[in-house]
């Protein structure tokens, strides 16, 4: 029996190893929101999509904009929630035919998912992990790089691998500039802000802390907090009196008293937003507040490869002098123009004075 050829091996950011004996037609995303991803990569990604988690669907400006764009994709069947393996129908994806299945780490832990592995492996369907939440600026390239390699897309892959890394490298080479010799601007990020907790939710050692850290910031929750995120109390906050404040939130905060900003959301709901959250008893007794260095972000936008403008800004909110070359407007623009499928503009971020990412 002569020995089957594989088309290509990937290696994904768990370290396991997979092979296909061709790039893959037809792809289920465990998590719906990494279509974002996926769209960086070809023009039309419903081409490829036949099955996908529905969290994207809560996103609701931006979901409708993607499906305006490209109304294919309201027709794909839904997985999942896109919160985890346990709620994902296995016999959902088997029915649906795909390549290969790609989740995400940072909501599916493989250590949970052996029999899910088992079970996709017996009906002949490959199973891939990415993950742009966790660690984003180590995993960010290789997640996409892995995704690119799936669906063969690799030109698209390089194209865009060289531009983030140039300006990656551009902060790198400014952030010389950055004196040691001072104490580093200590950095409170509110994640999902007024939200989902009174206060306060903020990452720990992960997610935002890797990109604060590359720009000579310091992470106030990567203090205390030793997983991915946890609470930190007012007290706790107030005691600290971080320099500079940044609310997280986005469009599934709506009808909260939470950060309302994002993909096509108007840039005055997010002044509203931002004016509303910092009005709080906690945080409008900082030091950060009191001296007009409050900032509000989109907050998805670090989970995809968008997150060189969210680099770009952390660069330019914790050291604004050394990083004034910086143009994270300009990045988004060239991003939308050169490489994204459905171009996202909209209040992805704001101060507390006039800018936006609109």
């Amino acid at each position: 029996m002569p020995l089957k050829v594989w088309a290509l091996d990937v290696t994904d950011v768990t370290g396991r190893h997979v092979s296909l004996e061709a790039p893959a037609k037809r792809v289920i995303l465990g998590e719906g929101r990494n279509v974002i991803a996926l769209s960086l990569l070809t023009p039309h990604p419903s081409d490829v999509l036949v099955g996908w988690g529905s969290d994207f669907k809560r996103y609701k400006n931006i979901y409708r904009r993607f499906t305006e764009a490209l109304p294919k994709l309201d027709t794909i069947p839904t997985v999942g929630s896109g919160q985890g393996a346990s709620d994902l129908s296995v016999e959902k994806i088997i029915s649906l035919r795909p390549d290969v299945v790609i989740l995400s780490r940072s909501q599916t832990p493989p250590s949970e998912n052996t029999l899910l592995e088992r079970q996709l492996e017996a009906a002949g369907i490959k199973l891939v992990y990415v993950d742009f939440a966790t660690d984003p600026a180590h995993d960010t390239l290789k997640s996409l790089q892995i995704m690119a390699k799936l669906i063969g897309r690799d030109a698209a892959y390089e194209r865009f691998a060289t531009f983030y890394r140039a300006k990656r490298q551009e902060v790198a080479t400014l952030a010389e500039g950055i004196d040691s010799s001072t104490p580093k601007p200590l950095v409170f990020l509110e994640a999902h802000a007024a939200g989902m907790h009174a206060c306060c939710y903020s990452p720990g050692d992960g997610s935002f802390q890797g990109f604060i850290d590359l720009v000579g910031g310091e992470n106030l929750g990567g203090r205390t907090l030793k997983g991915k995120s946890g609470l930190l109390t007012p007290e706790y906050i107030l005691t600290s009196q971080p320099d500079i404040y940044i609310a997280t939130g986005g469009s599934y905060l709506e009808g909260t008293p939470g950060m309302v900003l994002g993909p096509f959301e108007p840039v005055e709901k997010a002044r509203a937003s931002l004016k509303r959250v910092t009005s709080r008893e906690a945080i409008a007794q900082l030091a950060a507040v009191k001296h007009h260095r409050v900032y509000g972000l989109y907050h998805h936008l670090i989970n995809t490869p968008y997150n060189i403008v969210v680099l770009e800004l952390l660069a330019k909110w914790i050291h604004p002098d050394v990083f004034s070359a910086l143009d994270p407007k300009a990045t988004l623009d060239a991003i939308n123009q050169r490489f994204a499928a459905v171009p996202l503009t909209g209040s992805l971020w704001i101060d507390d004075t006039n800018d936006t990412g609109a």
